[in-house]
C-alpha cells in the first residue's frame, strides 16, 4: 500500500551533496512521518546511489543509523537506531538542518535542510522529487577527488584513462543531466514497497 500522509503538512527538503561544484541537489517533498530509515531509502532513490555501502545522519554530536551491534557493544557509538527515529525529530522546523553521510570510504556528505512545510495533498503520494541539478557521482569513484578525476577523463578523449572511465559509468552517463523522471520512476518503486 502507498505511503499517505495522516499529517496536514508535508515537508519539503533540500539536499545538496557538498564540496561540489556546480551543486548537485535533490528537493523533495517527504511525510514529516517517515521513519530515518525510510527516508535514507528516499534519500538514496533521489540522489541516484544504490545503497550498497554504510550511512548515518548527523546532528551535532548525535548519529543516527542502522544499529551497529559491533560498535555499540563497546561504547565506541551511541548512535540512534534510524528506525526508531522519525524525520519530524531529525528536523524540527523550518530552517533546521542535518548531515546525512554515504559511504564511508568515499564520505560523501549531503545537508539536508527542512526549507519549509507545504500543505498535504491527499491526492499526491508521497515522497516526490520535484527539482534538483547534476547527476550524481558513480558509486566507487574515490569520493570527491576521485570523481574530479573522472570528470577529467570524460572530458577529454585523448586522457588515458577515457576508455576505462566511459566503460565503467556508461556511454549515456552525462554529469551535468539531471535525471528527474529517473529519480521519480526509483522513487515510485520505493512507494510501492511501502
Amino acid at each position: 500500500m502507498p505511503a499517505r500522509s495522516p499529517a496536514r503538512n508535508i515537508y519539503q527538503v533540500q539536499v545538496e551533496l557538498l564540496h561540489t561544484e556546480p551543486k548537485i541537489w535533490r528537493r523533495l517533498l517527504v511525510p514529516p512521518h517517515f521513519t530515518l530509515r525510510r527516508f535514507h531509502q528516499a534519500l538514496q532513490a533521489a540522489m541516484g546511489w544504490t545503497n550498497s555501502h554504510m550511512h548515518e545522519f548527523r546532528v551535532g554530536l548525535q548519529t543516527y543509523g542502522a544499529p551497529d551491534k559491533d560498535n555499540d557493544a563497546f561504547g565506541i557509538t551511541r548512535r540512534k537506531d534510524e528506525r526508531h527515529v522519525l524525520l519530524r525529530e531529525l528536523l524540527p522546523h523550518s530552517g533546521t538542518s542535518a548531515f546525512y553521510t554515504y559511504d564511508f570510504g568515499d564520505s560523501w556528505e549531503h545537508e539536508i535542510t527542512l526549507e519549509k512545510l507545504r500543505k498535504f495533498d491527499p491526492g499526491a503520494i508521497y515522497p516526490v522529487c520535484i527539482a534538483g541539478e547534476m547527476a550524481c557521482p558513480p558509486e566507487d569513484c574515490g569520493g570527491l577527488p576521485g570523481y574530479c578525476q573522472l570528470l577529467e577523463a570524460i572530458r577529454d578523449p585523448r586522457h588515458e584513462q577515457h576508455a576505462e572511465v566511459l566503460e565503467l559509468v556508461g556511454q549515456g552517463y552525462d554529469p551535468l543531466r539531471f535525471p528527474l523522471d529517473r529519480v521519480n520512476r526509483r522513487l515510485q518503486k520505493l512507494k510501492s514497497r511501502a
